[in-house]
């Protein structure tokens, strides 16, 4: 049987928040609730390795290819999306260098990819410190 969570998301959340603000603890769907909000802890933890990737990638093509200057821009924006990102997380700030080994590989194939270098021209590991990184 579909519930208002499977066929109205928008207006479920209407309604969860309602009767949370209302403490109508009868009227909590519990099950999808802690769903939904360990969901935001995951866009978190994807939105941080994402900044990161960029990061990496146009800190390599800088580190390659250093008189296209767009890279540094591009850089400059993202550390500042990341920084925005772990003030209102902080506690995101520790899972930095975890992220930074689980995108590299993505970063170097996309670097080396969009620069039109063999991938055996850049580091098999990231070169960058965290504090590079953060900027």
């Amino acid at each position: 049987m579909a519930t208002l969570y499977d066929t109205d998301f928008l207006k479920w959340i209407a309604n969860q928040a309602a009767a949370l603000r209302a403490r109508r603890w009868d009227e909590l769907d519990i099950e999808h609730l802690a769903e939904e909000v360990e969901a935001l802890g995951r866009s978190e933890r994807r939105e941080l390795e994402n900044r990161t990737l960029v990061i990496v990638q146009h800190l390599l093509k800088a580190q390659h290819q250093p008189m296209r200057s767009g890279w540094r821009a591009t850089i400059r924006a993202e550390q500042a999306a990341l920084a925005r990102l772990l003030r209102d997380n902080p506690s995101l700030r520790r899972e930095v260098p975890e992220a930074i080994r689980a995108i590299y590989p993505e970063a170097r194939d996309l670097a080396a990819e969009e620069m039109g270098v063999p991938i055996g021209k850049l580091p098999a590991t990231c070169p960058f410190t965290p504090e590079d990184i953060l900027g």
